[in-house]
């Protein structure tokens, strides 16, 4: 998934929203965050997706929440299928690891879910 999100309202025209809303110009918006005002650019005419990281800091810099504008990320079910595809032709050490993490995960959640329904 190359830890991207993308929502079904589209990430650059919502950045294009809140930077207008807070009256900042794409140069403004880039010395506040510490990215590259041609990358804000690519991000707001959808020409690249910001990864998480990248969108934590616009929404700081945007003083906005994270969820405001990553929204919900879209599960993506054809990428998922040849994640689980490609990960079949990986040495066995490497399947042990992620069939630990993946084991982890679910645990936790099973954990938590119940937690939530008491």
């Amino acid at each position: 998934m190359k830890n991207r999100l993308r929502d079904q309202n589209h990430i650059g025209d919502k950045l294009k929203m809140f930077r207008a809303q807070k009256g900042l110009s794409q140069t403004q918006l880039s010395q506040l965050s510490k990215i590259n005002i041609a990358q804000i650019s690519r991000y707001e005419n959808d020409q690249a997706v910001p990864n998480v990281d990248i969108i934590e800091k616009l929404s700081a810099a945007l003083g906005i929440d994270y969820l405001e504008l990553a929204g919900t990320a879209k599960f993506n079910t054809v990428e998922y299928d040849k994640t689980l595809k490609d990960s079949k032709s990986l040495p066995e050490t490497d399947k042990l690891i992620i069939k630990e993490v993946v084991d982890k995960f679910l645990y936790s959640y099973k954990i938590n879910k119940a937690i939530l329904e008491k």
